[in-house]
């Protein structure tokens, strides 16, 4: 892999075998960093066009070849990423240049770029170059279910209000577009085990759709979120059946996001305008801030399914600098976690330790690790 120049990797302080760490590197705000599958490497990417790839330190002997991989391809702010199931060598990205990007990490090079074109009648058109997302591409989904032989699908959304489905497995990656309205769309997220996407944004309406049946335009069900100002993220629980959503209120709310299998998403079509409220719980987690710098402030939802002896919680970019952390259960603030000296934008928590990543406008990286704190007793 290529390596890197102008690269830092500070140890804070040591908690057992695993550092605090700032990871240095980027030029800029990094607006979005992850995890792999398997916890060993990690991703971000943000205004500096720039992706890097880690490698996560599990004992400070790793520090001196932690950076591991530099590449460059967009030609603008790379807005998302996402690892691909079972692989450390590709990796999707989503960018403010308007396109989407699949990189190869073994030979280090982006080997497709996902665009698209329109006529003038802003209809596809199939004899273009596609190059169908004409505004900021804000996040997408990779989605994985063998059911549906999607598993090597993955569905956009864009400033424009539209959902893109994609295969890279085809010369014309496009498979359907769909436009929901004209409020930009700012998070997006899938269920493997209900077959539902779920997106919002500038509109903080959360609309869910039956990937079954994605040719229908109308959604499978809406909620009009309690929220007061636009919903920046979108997380979904472990079983998938509980999704919370961020808001620029300075809150994040919990839904049930279980499918409903008496009903028919056809039908759903003829009941367009009506909201499936009774999904919102009365229930509130306050404490996530923002300022007017208007980056999308991610949050997540992380179970307990790896780790038996962890406590479930929610975890929060903040424009305070810290990240923040609740118990889902009490909904009390049990952490803010320090390190950065800006917003924290992104935040991820790797898949079996008890690490949290967290990406911000200070151009750092901070790997927390916390023991007590998510500890069941």
């Amino acid at each position: 892999m290529c390596i890197p120049q102008n690269t830092r990797i500070d140890p804070v302080s040591s908690i057992d075998n695993v550092p605090d760490l700032i990871l240095q590197g980027h030029e800029g705000p990094i607006l979005t960093s992850r995890f792999n599958g398997d916890g060993t490497l990690i991703a971000s990417g943000g205004m500096d066009r720039n992706l890097f790839i880690w490698k996560f330190p599990h004992n400070s002997t790793d520090l001196s070849v932690v950076n591991l991989c530099k590449l460059s391809g967009h030609k603008n702010a790379i807005t998302s990423l996402k690892w691909f199931r079972n692989d450390n060598e590709r990796i999707i990205t989503s960018s403010a240049d308007n396109t989407l990007a699949l990189w190869d990490l073994k030979s280090c090079k982006k080997i497709k770029k996902f665009t698209y074109k329109f006529d003038s009648t802003n209809k596809i058109n199939p004899q273009t170059n596609f190059n169908h997302h004409h505004l900021t591409v804000n996040d997408f989904d990779i989605i994985n279910n063998d059911y549906l032989n999607y598993n090597n699908n993955f569905i956009s959304c864009n400033d424009n209000g539209d959902l893109i489905l994609w295969d890279q497995r085809f010369k014309q990656n496009l498979i359907k577009k769909i436009n929901i309205n004209n409020y930009s769309l700012f998070s997006l997220v899938s269920s493997i085990k209900n077959n539902l996407i779920f997106t919002s944004g500038l509109n903080p309406i959360i609309y869910s759709f039956d990937l079954r049946y994605f040719d229908e335009k109308n959604p499978y069900f809406k909620i009009r979120s309690p929220h007061l100002d636009s919903i920046t993220s979108l997380s979904l629980s472990n079983d998938n059946n509980s999704l919370i959503s961020r808001s620029n209120d300075d809150t994040i709310r919990i839904y049930d996001s279980s499918f409903n299998t008496n009903t028919n998403a056809n039908n759903n079509a003829n009941n367009n305008d009506k909201y499936d409220n009774k999904r919102i719980k009365p229930v509130v987690y306050d404490g996530t801030y923002n300022n007017n710098e208007n980056y999308l402030i991610r949050s997540k939802i992380v179970d307990n399914i790896n780790n038996s002896n962890r406590l479930p919680v929610i975890i929060s970019g903040n424009s305070n600098k810290n990240v923040t952390v609740w118990d889902l259960n009490s909904r009390k603030i049990i952490n803010q976690l320090d390190g950065h000296n800006g917003t924290v934008i992104d935040v991820d928590f790797h898949p079996f330790e008890n690490t949290i990543l967290s990406s911000s406008t200070d151009g750092n990286l901070v790997l927390k690790e916390l023991k007590n704190n998510l500890l069941i007793e």
